[in-house]
């Protein structure tokens, strides 16, 4: 049991991880009309959406982050000045 536990926690941690990777954006991006881009003008890849998402799976990260993103001047979670992307609407 426990090594089915391990694995189905490595399998959502890299789903959250590379989910903005598959067609250049996540499935809720796309219902929101959401874009991922980078400075380039191009999308989304499984690196910069690894590079992105990586700050979701840090312990406690979250709660900074909120903070982070409601008092700079860009709104850019850490994720995305990691990555260099940005999230533009279509």
């Amino acid at each position: 049991m426990s090594a089915v536990w391990w694995s189905l926690l490595i399998i959502f941690v890299l789903a959250l991880l590379l989910r903005d990777g598959w067609k250049g954006r996540s499935p809720g991006k796309r219902m929101m009309a959401l874009s991922i881009l980078t400075p380039a003008g191009a999308g989304c890849t499984f690196g910069r959406s690894f590079l992105r998402n990586l700050p979701i799976v840090v312990p406690g990260w979250n709660l900074i982050e909120v903070l982070i993103v409601v008092f700079s001047r860009k709104g850019k979670r850490t994720g995305d000045r990691l990555a260099r992307t940005s999230i533009v609407e279509e």
